[in-house]
This record gives C-alpha cells, structure tokens and sequence, in this order.
C-alpha cells in the first residue's frame, strides 16, 4: 500500500482495478478450461487409463452441457442438470464426475476465476443416492435340521456339500 501511495495512486482505486481485471479475465474461462486442468493434473495419476477415464466423463456428461459456459455463470442447479439424469441409476459414474467437476471448479477458484464453487452443493440438490445391496438369500427354515445334520456327517470329508439354496 505504500509503495502505491508513495507512487502518487490510490490503494483503493487499484484494488478495484484488479477486481475488474479479475472478472474479465474470469468472464473468459469457459468449462472447456477442464482440459487445461486435466493437463495440469496428468503428471501424478499412475496410470494412462486413469487419465483417459478423467477427461472422458467430462467429455461425455459434462461438455455436452456446460463446456461453452462461462465459469463464473455455472450455477449448482447447472451442475445439478449435468448429473441428475445419472445420479441415480449411474452412482459410481455420476460420483466421479461431480468429483470432477469440482476439481475443474477448485482449480479456477484456486486461479481467481470463480467466487465460489457451485459443486460443492449439488448434493443438496439432487435426491439421495442409496446403495442397492443384495443380500446372500437365506436357507429355508425347514431345511435347516437336514443341513446341520448333512454337515455334521460330512465333517470328516474334505470337501462339504453346498447347502441346497445355494446349489
């Protein structure tokens, strides 16, 4: 601030200098900037496919959509658009790309293009994601003695029988 002052300007009226600079510059950087992240980022994953996985999904579910889009105009409804016809049926696929886009977002937030990353919220926007387990079947109760007693009697064999709702 000094050296400014002492320069005959105005801290303040340079600072606002900037801050206009900042958002022109900003106003530039459309999501298609992911690729440039994706080169940034290439040197420490292990493997090429990782890296070929990466800029994919991008390419595929997000540039479609948002890659002619100014960074500082992407919205979380945007990011939600991107992802919810994924987020449900495609969770894994629909997770790493939210990572993604978060990660393209942090790099231009890290860079002074963005304010803030809308990515951060898309959870609260889109539904709940829930795991689709599917248990081991159980034994019908009634074959349950004929089981137990099969087992006791195989017990000095090597190899026992499957148990019959497995077979």
């Amino acid at each position: 601030m000094r050296k400014i002052l002492d320069a005959g300007n105005d801290p303040i009226d340079q600072r606002n200098r900037e801050r206009v600079t900042a958002t022109v510059a900003a106003a530039a950087f459309t999501f298609e900037k992911a690729r440039e992240v994706h080169t940034e980022l290439e040197p420490g994953w292990k493997n090429a496919k990782h890296a070929d996985q990466w800029i994919n999904t991008l390419q595929t579910y997000v540039f479609p959509k948002l890659g002619a889009k100014k960074l500082d105009m992407i919205t979380p409804a945007d990011c939600a658009d991107v992802l919810r016809p994924i987020w449900l049926d495609k969770a894994q696929t629909a997770s790493r790309v939210r990572q993604r886009m978060h990660a393209v977002m942090q790099w231009a937030w890290a860079h002074g293009h963005i304010a803030a990353n809308p990515v951060s919220v898309v959870d609260h926007i889109l539904p709940k994601q829930t795991d689709k387990k599917e248990h081991q079947p159980a034994m019908p109760w009634r074959d349950v003695p004929a089981f137990v007693k099969s087992m006791s009697q195989n017990s000095s064999k090597a190899k026992p029988r499957a148990p019959p709702c497995c077979s």
